[in-house]
């Protein structure tokens, strides 16, 4: 599926919004199969839920190419991903193209237990607004613009099989948190 278009201001939420190839009310959960979104509008995202964001299998492949929407002191990033809630891995494949922001962001806690990301951004790779733990799975974070892994509140534990991301080395980051913790 593809979106297209430049991003709104909604004046009913006071807020400035972008387009989204699929938009969750809710919550969003992948158990299998293919899914192919390509988002190219000013502020758009691949895939945005309102709560929880859980894939456990199937392959979810999300392009975003579009650039920062912005009305007034309102502004609405481009994302791969996006959860405002907790974010859930524990399977399948995830592979995010996003050229000016995010790949994938989650304003909760973001879990990996097993599965493949690849994300590749112009901002952060992976982004979780709360904690973050990566017990399994392979992960490749490349961004050319910010930081591979980031973890703004609390901390990022570390288990097993965690491949570390790539980036530009004069930008900031591969991993950024406050608290570190590498439990193996």
């Amino acid at each position: 599926m593809k979106t297209t278009g430049d991003g709104t201001f909604d004046s009913s939420e006071n807020d400035a919004k972008g387009a989204a190839g699929l938009k969750c009310d809710s919550t969003f959960a992948m158990t299998g199969g293919l899914l192919l979104v390509e988002s190219s509008g000013s502020g758009g995202k691949g895939v945005k839920t309102d709560m929880e964001m859980t894939v456990s299998g199937g392959n979810l492949k999300v392009i975003t190419t579009g650039k920062e929407y912005t009305y007034n002191r309102y502004s609405a990033s481009p994302k791969g991903l996006k959860a405002d809630g907790n974010m859930s891995v524990t399977g399948g494949t995830i592979q995010v193209r996003c050229s000016n922001a995010e790949g994938i962001e989650t304003k909760g806690t973001l879990t990996i237990n097993d599965g493949t990301i690849e994300s590749y951004s112009g901002d952060n790779a992976i982004n979780s607004k709360l904690n973050m733990t990566l017990n399994g799975g392979y992960i490749y974070a490349h961004y050319t613009g910010n930081d591979g892994i980031d973890s703004n509140k609390n901390h990022v534990e570390l288990e097993q099989n965690i491949h570390l991301p790539i980036g530009e080395l004069y930008k900031e980051n591969f991993f950024y948190w406050i608290e570190f913790n590498y439990l193996k």
